[in-house]
């Protein structure tokens, strides 16, 4: 059986889990624009009521008045969503900024584990070598002229 390198691993799930956040993310992101288009959709309703151009009856005046309200209420209803998702935005954020972190640490372990086995190898390499120069050198037993 193959055996698994630890590091690999890690470093093949903090990916999976980086795309996650990232896709995560632009999702909320278009949460956060829809959020954005509806408050300004209320804006423009509100700004666009119709101002009454003659004497109201107190009956109309009352109507008028609660249209009013209620305007007024769908744009902070509005107002708040939007509040919202952009926490939503910033939370997720923070979170693929984290996941980011961890698969860039991650990362520089792997580089990390690559060049100190670059440089034991090195290493090796250079005292067999130094062993096979002292064992030429060393003059033959047992032979004297």
């Amino acid at each position: 059986m193959k055996k698994r390198d630890p590091i690999k691993t890690l470093l093949r799930i903090r990916d999976i889990r980086e795309r996650q956040a990232r896709g995560r993310l632009a999702v909320q992101h278009q949460e956060q624009a829809k959020a954005e288009t509806a408050l300004e959709r209320r804006q423009r309703a509100y700004m666009e009521r119709d101002v009454p151009a003659r004497e109201l009856s107190p009956a109309q005046l009352r109507v008028l008045s609660l249209q009013g309200i209620r305007s007024l209420e769908l744009l902070n209803d509005a107002a708040r969503a939007l509040d919202e998702e952009r926490l939503r935005t910033e939370r997720v954020r923070d979170a693929w900024s984290r996941t980011a972190n961890a698969l860039r640490s991650a990362q520089r372990l792997d580089e990390r584990r690559e060049i100190d086995a670059a440089v034991s190898a090195r290493k090796a390499s250079d005292k067999a070598l130094d062993e096979l120069v002292l064992t030429l050198r060393e003059p033959k037993r047992g032979k004297r002229s």
